[in-house]
């Protein structure tokens, strides 16, 4: 999203911020500001309603199917990366091995549970639950 004022000279984008949430009656701005870049922008926005009407460029419909490969295919993976780490470890580790792929899949049973325990998920960019 970009906020743009129209002026003499055209419109100009004032502030081009990250959308992280659902904007609702209020809202924050995020990004690299100074405190008088801030201030500046804070100035700009109280100066009063800006009449606008909003475009939407680009629209999708995501279906649940989609979800469900996601998850099946996390999954697979999952599985496939503990085989892999598994199988290196009792190779290079011998009998010592066996012991590091229990540790190893204790922890995976103790951090996926405190995430269902806590609702919370895990994505490539952050935990968010």
């Amino acid at each position: 999203m970009a906020i743009v004022l129209g002026s003499a000279k055209g419109k100009v984008v004032i502030s081009a911020p990250v959308i992280n949430d659902v904007i609702t009656d209020r809202g924050q701005i995020s990004g690299r500001f100074d405190v008088k870049s801030a201030e500046d922008l804070a100035l700009k926005l109280r100066s009063g309603a800006i009449p606008t009407a909003v475009t939407i460029i680009e629209e999708r419909t995501i279906g649940p199917s989609l979800g469900r490969d996601s998850i099946r295919a996390g999954v697979f993976a999952s599985l496939l990366g503990f085989v892999g780490v598994a199988a290196f470890m009792l190779v290079y580790y011998r009998l010592s091995g066996v012991n590091a792929v229990v540790a190893l899949l204790m922890n995976v049973i103790l951090v996926l549970g405190a995430m269902a325990y806590f609702g919370s998920t895990l994505t490539l960019p952050g935990s968010r639950g």
